[in-house]
């Protein structure tokens, strides 16, 4: 994981770095909008990559176009397997979506490892209905960064609504 983390903050060095902030994404055609704490640091280009202010706890946003969850999870499943290996789900998806804020949402949560670390992982799928798009949104920590930042991550995942 570390490794990732490495990458990630090179990416937000090299491209910019947005301290906190409301995040439209994707640029091209926003599907959704996102709210991070002030102290994150937040890097938007073709994914959205977040990272905490202590760097233990981040989160990565993708969308595809893509009419229904199986179709989203066909083109993003593979991306998943690049991020975190060996996925293995503690939890199953939901088999009806659920509503957070006029999405409809699918989550599994699970454990896997990036760079030969352990992590725990969440994976929550959201579309808006007629959109066409769907978006892949993935958060990876550690059980002690899982604890010291689930208030934010809670706070992240109700700032979740369709873009305008």
């Amino acid at each position: 994981m570390k490794k990732f983390l490495v990458a990630v903050c090179a990416l937000i060095a090299l491209n910019g770095v947005i301290l906190g902030a409301e995040v439209i994404f994707p640029k091209k055609t926003p599907a959704l909008s996102i709210t991070f704490p002030q102290d994150w640091k937040v890097e938007v280009e073709d994914v959205v990559s977040a990272l905490s202010a202590d760097e233990s706890c981040g989160i990565v946003i993708m969308s595809v176009a893509a009419d229904d969850f199986s179709a989203a999870m066909e083109e993003l499943a593979p991306e998943l397997d690049k991020i975190v290996k060996d996925f293995e789900a503690t939890q199953e998806w939901n088999q009806e979506p659920v509503d957070i804020n006029g999405f409809h949402a699918w989550l599994t949560e699970g454990t896997g490892e990036m760079d030969g670390d352990a992590v725990n992982v969440s994976v929550l799928v959201v579309a808006k209905e007629g959109s066409g798009m769907a978006s892949l949104i993935l958060s990876f920590s550690t059980d002690e960064s899982e604890k010291v930042h689930a208030k934010a991550i809670e706070s992240i995942v109700k700032s979740l609504k369709p873009a305008k």
